[in-house]
């Protein structure tokens, strides 16, 4: 869950959410711009789904008392969240072998090998990743530009979607994961060595440079507005289901 916390409520957005919009950027970015035409459906199929580790604890919310909100993706606990993280993958790889492969690169990412979980993680998605290449006949050198690059793609929709669902529409306080813009973000050939970076015109204006996309689109941010009076009342679950989703239309620009 991605939670925002406001006076009177909190903003609550599910990954799955989240995750719809980071897959209306996949789905508009401009095709010139991809290595290869290659598996395009299958790599926009990951993005869509590359949070489906979520969706089971989001709809069932945890309260986080030590911080008096509800647990955010950020902030919940390590163990679980692995658990989870290897049933996304198995989800979607059951669907989907390319999409499995490209999520089981993104988690991979996220975790800390530091620790015996994180290490067992790793190791068993490593042992995924062979399995998949293989059944793909994606061994080669030839494949690992492609697959870098709609994996480097993923995690880009992902960072724009968090940099929207994170903080309120039209504010200035921004999500940074590098230091002028988007991780990674100059890794794409088309930005001539630039961090992408995003800026808002009005709270339903989103402005984009260098811009990646087709054209203009516009993407929806589902969100439930959860009432703290009732939170404390009634308890999260309640409140949450009790809570009218909402929905909130940005415009992608240029």
């Amino acid at each position: 869950m991605i939670i925002r916390d406001e006076s009177t409520h909190f903003i609550m957005i599910t990954q799955k959410d989240h995750a719809a919009v980071s897959g209306d950027m996949a789905a508009a970015w401009n095709r010139k711009y991809l290595a290869s035409l290659k598996r395009v459906e299958d790599m926009i199929t990951s993005v869509y789904n590359h949070d489906k580790a979520w969706e089971e604890i989001d709809a069932a919310p945890f309260y986080n008392d030590a911080k008096n909100r509800p647990f955010s993706f950020i902030d919940f606990p390590a163990r679980p969240k692995l658990i989870h993280y290897k049933h996304g993958i198995d989800l979607v790889e059951s669907e989907n072998f390319y999409a499995g492969l490209l999520n089981s690169l993104h988690y991979c990412s996220l975790v800390d090998s530091k620790n015996s979980s994180g290490k067992s993680f790793l190791e068993n998605e490593k042992l995924r990743q062979k399995r998949i290449k293989d059944k793909l006949g994606m061994t080669g050198i030839e494949h690992t530009a492609d697959i870098e690059d709609h994996f480097q793609l993923l995690q880009l929709c992902d960072s724009l979607s968090l940099f929207i669902c994170m903080n309120s529409p039209g504010t200035e306080k921004v999500y940074y994961n590098n230091r002028d813009g988007f991780k990674n973000s100059h890794k794409f050939p088309f930005t001539n060595g630039q961090d992408i970076t995003a800026a808002w015109k009005t709270n339903k204006d989103l402005q984009i440079n260098p811009f990646p996309f087709d054209k203009s689109f516009s993407t929806v941010v589902r969100f439930k507005k959860v009432d703290k009076k009732s939170v404390e009342k009634n308890g999260l679950m309640y409140a949450w289901q009790e809570a009218v989703p909402e929905d909130h239309v940005i415009k992608i620009q240029n």
